[in-house]
């Protein structure tokens, strides 16, 4: 089925009926899926899988237009994705397909590059999450973008210290609590943020796994929100276990 290109076998219909029986899908799509699955697999050359419009035989052989855009999001996800292929994807007439690329921690700098300066605003957003984003544009999203570019590089796990460090003062509360959840923030940020004048920030701290014994203790005798954070706290010190009973 991954090298056909020709109008199916009495055979493989009955295996394409079987296999959309079961995952509950139309035998077109799961067509679409397998020609697709084939080219990455190097088991065909037929590149009209990656197309926004594919034209698979349907169970009697005949042609049906279908749109891949299920197994194109898949294949956009897939680590390790070629560049031939993030190349064809970047472009992909599907807000989806582009959306699921930008969030692959292993998209080619040229694409991050390409997202973030020409992406949608949602596109963007996402690739300001993207570990594997390069540091020039972190600071190229965070020079042009709004609060919700920032919000989305705070909890970006790969975030440089430059940008970390300016995010603790930032005015908007709800940037410094994403910041406050993220487990990469640097251990003297992490110690001001516990600190903060906004509630939602030390909870949101009080939450962090990768938050120090030392300030899990401070953080123990402060309001009932906060404690609340830190007692979800998947790292939280066993010795402080029945100081949040009481």
């Amino acid at each position: 089925l991954c090298r056909v290109s020709q109008p199916l076998e009495a055979t493989q219909v009955q295996l394409l009926s079987e296999m959309a029986n079961y995952l509950e899908i139309s035998e077109a799509e799961v067509f679409g899926m397998i020609r697709l699955a084939g080219y990455v697999l190097g088991l065909n050359q037929d590149e009209s899988c990656l197309e926004g419009d594919t034209a698979p035989f349907n169970a009697w052989g005949t042609f049906v237009p279908m749109t891949d855009v299920e197994a194109r999001i898949s294949l956009a996800k897939r680590a390790g994705l070629p560049e031939n292929l993030q190349a064809r994807l970047v472009s992909d007439k599907d807000e989806k397909v582009i959306t699921a690329l930008a969030a692959n921690p292993c998209l080619h700098e040229k694409f991050q590059s390409e997202l973030a300066r020409n992406g949608s605003a949602e596109i963007r957003k996402i690739i300001s999450e993207n570990p594997c984003l390069t540091e020039d544009l972190q600071n190229y999203l965070f020079a042009t973008g709004g609060d919700e570019i920032k919000s989305s590089l705070a909890k970006n796990t790969a975030l440089i210290l430059s940008i970390q460090a300016i995010l603790v003062e930032e005015p908007g509360w709800r940037i410094r609590q994403h910041l406050a959840k993220n487990t990469s923030v640097q251990h003297e940020l992490l110690q001001k943020l516990a600190d903060d004048d906004a509630i939602d920030v030390r909870a949101a701290v009080a939450g962090n796994s990768s938050l120090s014994v030392e300030l899990q203790t401070n953080m123990a005798r402060d309001k009932p929100k906060v404690r609340k954070g830190l007692a979800s706290n998947p790292a939280l010190s066993s010795m402080l276990l029945s100081e949040l009973v009481t």
